[in-house]
């Protein structure tokens, strides 16, 4: 059974269309590429990109399927089961990964030249704007 929060974040089209103006706003900031709020289910809430053409679905599916491996990994080296952050670096972009909720997280994609510490600053602001809904 969902939180109120987690009903919230699902909820109408209104609330729906205030997310997706959030994760724009959030995309105004130079070097983010690309941000997506889904549930652990691989569904896709809502999105931003500066990129055309993305498989969403696939997208929201193998975000998740992520953030779910990096807690089973975690448990089984650290018997920790919160992460509250997973970073990807790659050669011209970075991916991170935080939870919303229990059952949410948010993907955004930075450039690589983008500081780690502004990046993640940014993105916990945006999770604490997220989980008002």
């Amino acid at each position: 059974m969902e939180s109120g929060n987690e009903q919230a974040l699902t909820g109408n089209r209104l609330q729906r269309q205030t997310m997706q103006d959030e994760l724009a706003l959030l995309g105004r900031q130079n070097g983010i590429h690309f941000a997506m709020l889904l549930d652990l289910n691989g569904q896709e809430i809502a999105t931003w990109s500066r990129w055309a053409n993305l498989d969403h679905a696939s997208i929201s599916v193998l975000a998740a399927g992520e953030w779910l491996a990096s807690h089973a990994m975690s448990w089984l080296t650290t018997q920790q089961r919160v992460c509250r952050l997973l970073i990807q670096e790659y050669e011209t972009q970075r991916m991170l990964i935080a939870p919303v909720t229990e059952t949410m997280v948010l993907l955004v994609v930075t450039a690589q030249d983008v500081p780690i510490g502004w990046a993640r600053l940014h993105l916990q602001r945006m999770i604490e704007k997220l989980r008002t809904f």
